[in-house]
């Protein structure tokens, strides 16, 4: 995981143009911990970062993951507007998708 506070704004951008970052996400708190898509054609929260990428760093609650399996062994959920299924299939048991989805992931 990259965080945008300590990571520069043209680092972020190689990993996105290398393949080495996928998904974004905000980390605000417990309840906010969601990734999704950087396509900000598909998602308000992706555009949400790609708008406040140019903001203080230091304030920032902006992080990176290489890979969904990442993101969710980090303990972020999908993000309901651009991965509408995935997020409705973990409203019904998280703790059992998680575990279901990181295991199909990881084959």
């Amino acid at each position: 995981m990259y965080w945008r506070k300590s990571t520069p704004k043209a680092e972020i951008i190689r990993l996105i143009k290398a393949g080495q970052i996928t998904l974004g996400g905000n980390h605000g708190n417990a309840k906010t911990r969601v990734y999704g898509d950087l396509d900000k054609s598909k998602c308000s929260g992706g555009r949400s970062i790609a708008k406040t990428a140019d903001g203080d760093p230091a304030k920032s609650n902006q992080v990176f993951f290489a890979s969904e399996a990442e993101a969710l062994r980090l303990g972020y959920r999908p993000c309901g507007t651009c991965r509408k299924d995935l997020h409705k299939e973990r409203e019904r048991d998280p703790e059992g998708w998680t575990r279901t989805r990181l295991a199909l992931l990881e084959r």
